[in-house]
């Protein structure tokens, strides 16, 4: 049975900065605000409630050992996080509510100007690299320009948001976000996947069992020789480090050439015959 820890992601010996973390972390994914899983956020909540107080940690370590209900005694026999208090009289709140405010969570909706989403095409080439691109955008007053800071290795369909930068339709609450995506522009040589870049390059068979060399341009614009070796059999994969994507480790992709062997199909009877003679003498491997 998962317990508090579990669902958490950390162990029972993990110290109050590393449950913050992994909180904070699991709240950002499955807040409602941000469409995620609202009874694991309640789950998430409850656990982070009982593990970052000292004292209820421990009877919640000591309930799980066998121990008495560290939470008996309360009304409704539930969670004392779960009440509801007043603050000189007004509103009543949730101490949840409380919590999330700490991490930047806004727990109640607050009246603001529609969103506006636009799209933006960039380069393949220009997303390994940081960039800078000027967009332009109506709102309800007319017409904006924003200057956007795009990382390196960003992918097709990424989505920026800028707060504050919405519409502004209505004067007396706040603008709306700003949503910004990405549509990255196909390569005709380089396909991306994760942090690495392939280009598929066909040699004949011939080059492949006789080896060959091949002048290629890679992702980052250096010139280099790929030297195919003899006997290089079909969907071999050759690759150039430090020529991909940057990956979160702060290490980079690679760029990986696959090798495709064409068999020719427009032979001349003469070339058939030398290869028939060839084929008299087989290799050792064959």
């Amino acid at each position: 049975m998962s317990n508090h820890y579990d669902t958490l992601g950390v162990g029972q010996n993990a110290n109050q900065d590393e449950i913050k973390q992994a909180f904070r972390k699991l709240a950002r994914e499955h807040h409602p605000d941000r469409g995620g899983d609202e009874a694991k956020f309640k789950q998430v909540n409850e656990a982070y409630n009982t593990l970052n107080d000292q004292n209820s940690r421990a009877q919640y370590d000591a309930q799980q050992r066998g121990g008495h209900n560290p939470f008996q005694g309360f009304p409704g026999g539930g969670n004392p996080f779960e009440f509801q208090f007043h603050m000189g009289g007004g509103h009543p709140f949730n101490v949840h509510d409380h919590i999330f405010q700490q991490f930047g969570f806004n727990t109640r909706q607050q009246a603001r100007n529609r969103n506006l989403r636009v799209e933006i095409e960039v380069d393949f080439l220009s997303t390994l690299k940081p960039q800078q691109t000027v967009i332009q955008y109506n709102t309800a007053q007319g017409t904006e320009t924003l200057q956007l800071d795009i990382p390196p290795g960003v992918e097709h369909g990424s989505m920026f948001t800028v707060n504050g930068r919405g519409d502004n339709a209505n004067p007396a609450i706040p603008r709306g976000n700003l949503e910004v995506v990405l549509r990255v522009k196909p390569h005709d040589r380089f396909q991306r996947s994760n942090e690495n870049i392939f280009e598929d390059v066909t040699i004949d068979c011939f080059q492949a069992i006789a080896g060959h060399v091949i002048a290629l341009t890679t992702p980052m614009g250096r010139r280099i020789e790929l030297n195919i070796p003899k006997g290089t059999q079909h969907s071999a994969q050759f690759a150039v480090t430090d020529e991909g994507f940057p990956r979160n480790n702060g290490t980079v992709g690679k760029y990986i050439i696959r090798v495709a062997v064409l068999i020719p199909t427009a032979l001349t009877a003469d070339q058939l015959n030398l290869i028939r003679e060839i084929q008299k003498i087989r290799p050792v491997n064959t």
